[in-house]
């Protein structure tokens, strides 16, 4: 019904006068806003046919708005379905951008464009509901009022049934605020650490692919120099700004004694929220061979093992 523009609506109550309607409107509308309300109302009266309007509000905050203005039904009706819709039809384009667009596009341009494309719809969702939030204002009050007129109540009974039914609720503001902090709580505690478990976990396996490549170089140096080339840097700039500092040392905290060369890369390329990251270490250190194993290169860092990229667990 809110985007039938047939006029006028069924409950238009042409018999009124303009002044009475008005005087309608001002109950049913309340104190606040007043004046934007009574001049969308008297445009759509005019016009005879509701057409799309801008509300700030609507655009904003569309849900504090429509409980702010007492339509707690429809409130929960907008919550449910029209996020609901909302969140299927972004997970359907991501599906198809998924696996369309992103394979042949490099990683780091993955997740810009997953949100992108997410804030994008998100966005044109709420214009288009801000365009038609005076519209369906005024059907709700344009219903509210015939439906006082025709049971024929008292004067004074219908003007406290339409500033009951319309007007304004802070504690539908404070409400919705409520749902609001839930949420962002939920998003905090819930599906921000899931999205940072993903960003650490590809993070330290590409450091763990640097400081292997790394290893790699530094063994074909060892065979034929027969030495560590203590000092050596082996991570080019934007390697150490994106990722870690890559060295070689010939010791290290933690590292056995034994070990004759070690390749440790230092942790200085994360964001947030996986900034914490940044100072620990991953290191791969060498073991000549013994009479029991061949030579090795086991892997350690200094973040729990439960976080340790799978390369190094399996060293």
């Amino acid at each position: 019904m809110l985007f039938d523009r047939s006029s006028p609506p069924p409950f238009y109550q042409a018999k009124l006068t303009p002044e009475q309607r008005t005087a309608l409107d001002r109950l049913f509308i309340g104190k606040r806003s007043q004046a934007h309300y009574l001049k969308r109302f008297a445009s759509f009266d005019q016009a005879q046919r509701i057409g799309a309007r801008w509300h700030w509000a609507a655009f904003l905050m569309t849900l504090p708005w429509m409980l702010y203005r007492r339509r707690f039904l429809d409130g929960l009706v907008y919550a449910v379905v029209g996020w609901s819709f909302i969140h299927l039809v972004i997970t359907i384009i991501l599906v198809i951008i998924e696996n369309t667009l992103l394979p042949f596009l490099a990683d780091v341009w993955h997740w810009p464009i997953r949100l992108s494309v997410a804030g994008s719809i998100w966005l044109g969702w709420s214009a288009l509901t801000a365009m038609w939030a005076d519209a369906y204002y005024y059907r709700v009050a344009r219903r509210e009022i015939s439906e006082s007129i025709e049971d024929r109540l008292p004067s004074h009974e219908q003007a406290a049934l339409l500033q009951r039914e319309g007007g304004t609720s802070w504690q539908g503001l404070l409400l919705s605020f409520g749902l609001f902090g839930f949420v962002l709580a939920t998003i905090q505690t819930v599906y921000l650490p899931m999205y940072a478990t993903y960003l650490q976990r590809n993070l330290l396996l590409d450091v763990y692919d640097l400081a292997a490549t790394g290893r790699d170089r530094v063994q074909v140096i060892m065979d034929n120099s027969g030495q560590c080339p203590v000092g050596l840097f082996l991570s080019t700039q934007d390697q150490s700004d994106r990722l870690a500092r890559l060295q070689v040392l010939d010791h290290a905290a933690g590292v056995p004694m034994q070990s004759d060369c070690i390749v440790q890369a230092t942790l200085q390329g994360a964001r947030w929220p996986v900034a914490k990251l940044n100072g620990e270490h991953l290191t791969l250190y060498h073991l000549s061979a013994t009479t029991d194993r061949p030579a090795r290169w086991p892997c350690m860092t200094s973040i729990s093992q439960r976080e340790s990229p799978k390369g190094c667990l399996l060293d």
